[in-house]
């Protein structure tokens, strides 16, 4: 019983870099537009090299409504870096709810504002390495 008394003063031993470096996260969404339902960024375990898969999807894309129409797909109309940089964008597929592109070589810190469908993600990741970024619209 001794040796717990004595744990709160472990935690003051360990530098606190390593406090604080274990409780970054590698990214940070700085702005999601309310119709951006869901985000989710995953850094690919088998990725190589330094890239960025961003799929967009439209919950509602390529359906028709009561009138006949086609509703949209999800697509991203721009990409505006703020920090780092990226001199190849690759367009993997394109379907009836949106999209999926890839860009190559990307340069970290990589901090960037994507417009999709005039809805706005802005997101900046720190760590290096190979990431996927899924963002589904509700329109």
């Amino acid at each position: 019983m001794r040796s717990l008394t004595f744990f709160p003063w472990v935690l003051f031993l360990m530098p606190l870099d390593n406090i604080i470096r274990q409780t970054e996260r590698p990214f940070t969404i700085h702005e999601k537009s309310q119709f951006i339902s869901k985000s989710e960024i995953k850094k690919a375990v088998k990725g190589t090299g330094n890239s960025i898969q961003i799929e967009v999807s439209n919950i509602s894309g390529g359906t028709g409504t009561f009138r006949g129409e086609i509703l949209p797909p999800a697509e991203i109309s721009s990409i505006d870096v703020l920090r780092g940089s990226y001199p190849q964008k690759t367009n993997v597929v394109k379907n009836g709810r949106g999209q999926k592109i890839q860009l190559n070589e990307v340069i970290y810190p990589f901090r960037a504002r994507f417009t999709i469908n005039g809805e706005l993600f802005d997101v900046e990741i720190t760590d290096p390495g190979s990431w996927k970024i899924n963002l589904v619209l509700m329109q």
